[in-house]
């Protein structure tokens, strides 16, 4: 059954088609820099949050990533 009476809308058992990248095209790392700098970092700051919620981590994190400049960032951007 059509979930409105417009003639473009989908039926429950349909769903928009994805998007198909290229094979040729590189793959983006999940995440990105701060990502990346968190994955890398992520162990040092839980020992300096023990007894804290994640999200105190987290923040910590950003924190971090937001005092370092363009030049310290670039070795997580590029990865």
């Amino acid at each position: 059954k059509p979930l409105r009476s417009e003639p473009h809308s989908l039926t429950r058992t349909q769903t928009p088609a994805r998007t198909i990248m290229a094979p040729t095209q590189p793959k983006r790392v999940v995440g990105g820099a701060f990502g990346q700098f968190a994955n890398e970092k992520r162990a040092e700051f839980q020992k300096k949050c023990v007894g804290q919620p994640v999200t105190a981590v987290t923040k910590m994190l950003g924190v971090e990533w937001k005092k370092m400049t363009d030049a310290q960032k670039a070795p997580y951007e590029k990865k």
